[in-house]
This record gives C-alpha cells, sequence and structure tokens, in this order.
C-alpha cells in the first residue's frame, strides 16, 4: 500500500483545529439530523396546509404554462402554413410573368428581325 508523504514543513491538522474533523461523539450524533429532517417536512398543520396550496399554485401555474406554449407553437405553425401558401402562389405568378416577358421579348425579336429584312 502506497503511503502520502506530507512535506516535513506541513503541520497535520487535527480535531482540535476545526470542528468538521472533531469525531461524531464529540458532536452529538442524531442531533443533525433530526434538525434537517424538521426543515424538510412542515412541523405544522399550517405551514402544511401553505405549502400544499402553493405546490397547487405551482401545479396550476406550469399547467397554463404549457397551455400557452401549445397555443403559440400552434399559431406559429399555422402562420409557417400561410406564408408556404403565399410563397407558392408568388412563385407560380412569378413563373408566368417570366413566360410572359419570354414571349413578349420573342414578339420584339421576331418584329425587328422582320422590319430588317424589308
Amino acid at each position: 500500500m502506497t503511503q502520502w508523504l506530507r512535506p516535513a514543513n506541513k503541520r497535520r491538522v487535527v480535531a482540535e483545529d476545526h470542528p468538521s474533523l472533531a469525531p461524531l461523539e464529540e458532536l452529538g450524533e442524531g442531533d443533525e439530523e433530526e434538525e434537517a429532517s424538521s426543515l424538510r417536512t412542515p412541523t405544522c398543520p399550517e405551514d402544511a396546509k401553505k405549502k400544499h396550496q402553493r405546490m397547487l399554485r405551482n401545479r396550476q401555474s406550469a399547467a397554463t404554462s404549457r397551455e400557452r406554449k401549445r397555443k403559440y407553437i400552434q399559431d406559429l405553425e399555422d402562420r409557417v402554413d400561410e406564408l408556404t401558401e403565399v410563397v407558392r402562389t408568388l412563385q407560380e405568378e412569378n413563373t408566368v410573368m417570366r413566360l410572359l416577358d419570354l414571349r413578349h421579348e420573342e414578339c420584339a425579336t421576331l418584329s425587328f428581325l422582320d422590319s430588317i429584312a424589308i
């Protein structure tokens, strides 16, 4: 087994230096557990009632938030569908306009060529 060596100038820390290093017997076992449990659970019916009411309010708030988010996402999806349809319509119009413009250019070219040939 490997032994960790301490430099000669480092002093060993002992229980008297810090209370957290003291043995549990000196601290009094069980006291901390009782204190911690009293912090976690309400000690009187009023505290339990308040905690329950807070929990219900929190649940209601979470449900309201989820519903608001669901509506927001649905509105965004509806808007996407609407704008997708607008884009499709504009693309069709653009295609028709380009075709008409090409025909117009062909007609103009043909009439120009006819005027030169005369």
